[in-house]
């Protein structure tokens, strides 16, 4: 049920021209810079995917991304690729993911233990994830 919903909010984000309007205020923060963007994208992403459902922020993002790459007239792949490897990063926030839920109780965590390990590990995947995948891809 989540994913057709999702597919249903971005269907409603594209139809409504709201995903082109997102996209030129996520563009305005990364600038002309395709690496810039890049990295605007997947910090987009990784705020929703610890917020809402990984499927949902990926849904959500998707036209932006697309929109974002459609304007700076660079390659989609990388932006893909950003997008996919952001909405895994639902490392922040237990209630980000089923996961994260099943482990919080029985292994005596806290909401402040998981921000602790996230937050790193989220930097650690982003510089990673942002160096290598123009290199690889290209835009």
């Amino acid at each position: 049920m989540v994913l057709g919903a999702a597919v249903g909010l971005e269907s409603a984000l594209t139809g409504s021209g709201l995903s082109t309007v997102i996209a030129e205020l996520l563009s305005s923060l990364g600038g002309t810079s395709p690496t810039g963007s890049l990295a605007v994208v997947f910090f987009a992403t990784v705020v929703l995917t610890n917020t809402i459902s990984h499927a949902a922020a990926a849904v959500f993002m998707f036209p932006v991304a697309l929109s974002m790459a459609d304007k700076l007239g660079v390659s989609f792949m990388p932006f893909a690729i950003i997008l996919m490897m952001g909405a895994s990063c639902a490392f922040i926030n237990p209630v980000s993911f089923q996961t994260n839920l099943m482990v919080q109780g029985p292994g005596g965590y806290s909401f402040g233990d998981f921000a602790k390990v996230g937050l790193p590990l989220t930097a650690v995947v982003a510089a990673v994830v942002l160096l290598i995948t123009p290199l690889v891809y290209g835009f």
